[in-house]
């Protein structure tokens, strides 16, 4: 009768126990794989699920072998079905956890690769800009030098044509001396020609007179 009670109150309770249990723990398990939750916290999830069914498994086979010929072997093929698909179902949760482990490891390793080549993509960028900054700088100290060369060439071209303004004034001012000049030169040429002409009339009196 001991051993009847003990098997309906275990046979009511491993259920129970176990949906207690596994649907937080797959709540969060799909909570995470939906990006919900770190991935550390599904990991801890995993082995604390982990850990329970062990404890579970060692706790329910501890119970089994309390009872006097409470056991899988003694119910036979009939008798151990439930308790038999009971742990068959947790070993298979398991090993689908094992997976889903290994699955979102793999993931992360790809992510970590892909993390690690953006990473050095923007690392090639940065290098890049720092080189195209730099050619910028060379690039405005020439400007700043071709105009220090254009502003010192304006500043000579203005003193040229000042001093093109200058000459220009001096030849103007030679030019009307010149032409002074020429008409003294003019002026003592006609006087020349009238005193030749007097002194001839005088030499040709004073041949009279003789």
């Amino acid at each position: 009768m001991d051993i009847n009670i003990n098997r309906e109150i275990l046979r009511l309770a491993i259920p129970n126990i176990i949906s207690n249990i596994t649907v937080p723990l797959l709540s969060m398990v799909d909570m995470a794989i939906v990006g919900h939750l770190q991935l550390e916290v599904y990991i801890g999830a995993i082995a604390t699920a982990t850990l329970i069914f062990n404890f579970l498994y060692w706790s329910f086979s501890f119970l089994r072998m309390g009872t006097s010929g409470f056991t899988a072997q003694a119910y036979g093929a009939k008798d151990k079905n439930e308790i038999s698909a009971i742990f068959a179902s947790l070993k298979a949760m398991q090993g689908s956890l094992r997976e889903t482990v290994s699955e979102v490891r793999q993931g992360s390793y790809a992510m970590h690769t892909g993390i690690s080549e953006i990473a050095e993509g923007n690392n090639d960028l940065s290098s890049r800009t720092e080189e195209q900054a730099a050619a910028l700088e060379e690039t405005a100290a020439s400007m700043e030098q071709l105009t220090a060369t254009v502003k010192l060439n304006a500043d000579n071209a203005r003193q040229a044509s000042e001093l093109a303004d200058v000459a220009s004034l001096t030849a103007s001012r030679g030019g009307a001396l010149v032409e002074n000049v020429v008409n003294t030169m003019t002026g003592i040429s006609v006087s020349s020609k009238k005193i030749a002409e007097i002194t001839s009339v005088i030499n040709s009196i004073a041949f009279q007179t003789n």
